[in-house]
């Protein structure tokens, strides 16, 4: 029954078949008398009607694409209706007229599916309809054969592809299929001439393909299981035919009879299979089908691996075989010959090398799915090579496939942030060392999927609003929330309306140059997005630029240093580019006094003479002209001596003694001294002055009797002179 079909691409035929085989009627060399039944049959005159071997031109077996019409120069002379058909390649008595190209799959049977089916049709309407219907492209259906009510047969699909026929893709892609002129549900119309037309191609695929003719692999379309529920039959669209008038019984019996009289050679199914180790090789096959194995059995398999012409004979129930000892890096091959009566049928593996990488595997970590912006790690792993490499591959959500890592290490970290949701494939290809770099020894995949990440819900910059000096730069750092990992770029708009990107996606901090730019007021926005493509939030901050100085400080702030040293003051600010300050001195009795005008920002104040207490010191900050545009400020406490104390070996002594006062302070790291003495009249006398020595020699010759007081004043080194700090103070009694 004509039907749709689920359809798959075309197969490559990426492999030559390498295999002798008797030769039958479509191609394959009889005896006479076989080949005179076939001919009979067909209704196509022998060569010679009598005495020996008849003769008859046989198409080539060769798959030639033959084209409806491309008749020989002669046949093209005459009338159409004179021109005889072409005939198929693969059935001689069948008529070559192919299905739409957009009807079946191009494929290599049996060398990459092998063929044990063969599925009865009907056509559901007439001969013609049916060969029309597989001819019109927009149909998706096809059958190798098309048997009419008269016994006429055309061939619309080779065998070596894959026709749509059974509604069931595993079952197209073994089976040979047959449409019959006829309705399923009517009785009486598949004729006597269309069964054995039909026994005829039975018979013949039987010899040719090794098909047995039992009813476990001659089925109706009716016993093909539907794909999607294999309780069904009748493949995807349930289908009934042949129906319940199809003779079986006849039909089997006929073919079976037809086929007795045909060679029956071995045929081998699909290529076999190589897989190396170190230096070892195994090739493992599919048993060898033949039409009659009771009649002609498989007598043995002949393997041979090249190079080095190495054969191996094994029993008929072979279905694998091992080579030891093969030299690494050496690339082999192994054909199979399988053997019976009626002749030999070979197949070659594949190359392989051993030491090659014969298996290569993925891992993740995480596994999959991840949310878009994790880092995955991939690790492979491969069996059969020593010291392998590896090469890692993406393909994206275009198809795309992208080396992201050339021959290496094995493990690959893909960073997934500026990638969409969605389902990656990473393939990863393993090679031995030292082995090629253009392609892989073997590969494995695995599929990734990427989940959209939540976008970022809010956006902030910080500081909010600062004013700095044109040129200066400007830190300022972006935060978000609701985004695990997200990315910011950073715009910034001019006072004259207009918006210009600063930086790409990238991290949370950006450093604002603004040299050359116009003092004003600036909006800096930041984009946050998860993925670093548009943005999810936007945060903001003010930024001016000017010309003055926006703050001034003094360092330190506050200090305490002895009265008379040097003190030393920096000054700094904030807003300008060349600030220039200019330092002020507040004295004890509140007048100011200006001590270094507009210039660096150092300075250097000596408090010589000044006394102790607390100062307070101004620096001006401006970038040209006078006057300030901000001022700093520091405390600067002078300290002097605290204490002092005068004292002499003894509190008194007869007139005439020489006596020494010795004078001590505290609080004055470097104390001068000044001594006075009061005498019995009440009246003060300077001793000795100010200076660095602690004593003074007091000769008491000459003085009058009575109580003395000693006064020492002490003062810190550079201090005033004309008072004291502290003062010290004894007695002294002359008697």
């Amino acid at each position: 029954m004509i039907r749709g079909s689920t359809t798959r691409p075309a197969l490559k035929r990426a492999r030559v078949t390498r295999f002798t085989r008797m030769v039958s009627p479509t191609g394959r060399l009889l005896s006479s008398g076989v080949l005179l039944i076939l001919v009979l049959t067909a209704g196509i005159e022998p060569a010679e009607a009598s005495g020996g071997a008849s003769t008859l031109a046989i198409a080539s077996a060769a798959r030639t694409s033959v084209a409806v019409g491309a008749l020989s120069p002669a046949a093209a002379n005459r009338p159409a209706a004179l021109a005889p058909p072409i005939t198929s390649t693969d059935y001689l008595p069948a008529a070559w007229v192919p299905a739409s190209s957009n009807n079946y799959t191009v494929a290599d049977r049996a060398q990459d599916y092998p063929v044990d089916l063969i599925v009865i049709h009907d056509i559901e309407g007439s001969y013609a309809s049916g060969i029309k219907t597989f001819q019109d492209p927009t149909r998706k259906a096809s059958a190798h054969y098309v048997v009419s009510y008269t016994g006429q047969t055309t061939q619309m699909v080779r065998e070596t592809d894959i026709a749509w026929h059974a509604g069931n893709w595993s079952y197209n892609t073994r089976a040979i299929g047959i449409e019959h002129e006829g309705y399923a549900w009517t009785p009486s119309l598949y004729t006597h001439a269309e069964y054995l037309a039909s026994a005829h191609i039975a018979a013949s695929i039987c010899s040719r393909w090794g098909v047995p003719l039992d009813r476990q692999h001659v089925i109706g379309h009716n016993e093909v299981p539907d794909p999607n529920n294999p309780a069904l039959f009748g493949g995807l669209e349930h289908h009934t035919d042949p129906g319940p008038y199809w003779n079986w019984s006849f039909y089997m019996a006929v073919a079976q009879s037809y086929a007795g009289a045909l060679p029956s050679p071995p045929r081998m199914m699909v290529d076999p299979v190589a897989v190396n180790g170190l230096t070892a090789v195994t090739v493992t096959w599919q048993p060898a089908h033949t039409c009659r194995a009771s009649a002609a059995p498989i007598t043995g398999y002949e393997v041979v691996a090249q190079p080095g012409n190495i054969v191996h004979n094994l029993g008929a129930n072979a279905t694998s075989d091992s080579y030891t000892g093969l030299q690494i890096g050496v690339r082999y091959t192994f054909s199979v010959t399988a053997t019976n009566s009626y002749g030999q049928d070979t197949l070659t593996s594949n190359g392989v090398v051993p030491g090659s990488c014969v298996t290569a595997n993925l891992s993740a970590s995480p596994p999959s799915p991840q949310t878009a912006g994790a880092q995955v790690q991939f690790t492979a792993t491969s069996a059969g090579c020593l010291n392998p490499r590896y090469q890692f591959w993406l393909r994206d959500l275009n198809n795309a496939w992208t080396l992201v890592q050339p021959f290496g290490g094995d493990t690959w970290t893909w960073d997934t942030l500026r990638y969409p949701a969605g389902t990656y494939i990473v393939s990863v290809w393993a090679n031995r060392t030292g082995g090629g770099t253009s392609t892989w020894e073997t590969f494995g995949q695995l599929t990734y999927t990427l989940l959209k990440a939540p976008p970022c819900t809010s956006a902030t910059v910080t500081p909010v609003k600062v004013s700095v000096a044109v040129g200066s730069t400007v830190s300022l750092t972006a935060a978000s929330t609701g985004c695990a990992s997200p990315e910011y770029e950073f715009w910034v708009l001019y006072p004259n309306g207009t918006w210009n990107l600063k930086r790409g996606f990238g991290g949370p901090t950006f450093s604002w140059s603004t040299a050359g730019l116009a003092t004003g007021a600036y909006t800096v926005h930041a984009w946050a997005n998860q993925q670093g493509m548009s943005w999810d939030a936007i945060g903001s901050a003010a930024v001016t630029l000017t010309n003055n100085c926006a703050t001034a400080s003094l360092s330190p702030s506050t200090a305490t240093q002895p009265a008379g040293s040097a003190v030393s003051l920096t000054a700094s600010s904030t807003g300008c580019l060349i600030p220039r300050y200019e330092f002020w001195v507040q004295y004890l009795n509140g007048a100011w006094f200006l001590k270094q005008g507009f210039g660096g920002s150092a300075f250097t104040w000596d408090t010589t003479g000044l006394a102790p207490g607390r100062y307070l010191v101004h620096a001006w900050v401006n970038s040209t002209g006078s006057g300030h545009d901000a001022i700093g400020s520091a405390t600067v406490t002078l300290s002097g001596c605290t204490t002092a104390t005068a004292t002499a070996p003894t509190a008194s002594g007869p007139v005439g003694t020489n006596v020494t006062f010795t004078a001590g302070s505290s609080g004055c790291p470097n104390p001068v001294y000044e001594f006075w003495l009061k005498d019995p009249g009440g009246t003060w006398h300077l001793m000795q002055g100010f200076g660095t020595g602690d004593s003074w020699l007091w000769l008491t010759a000459g003085s009058a009797k009575g109580v003395y007081t000693i006064h020492v004043w002490a003062n810190q080194q550079g201090a005033g002179t004309s008072t004291y700090e502290t003062i010290g103070s004894a007695t002294y009694t002359l008697t």
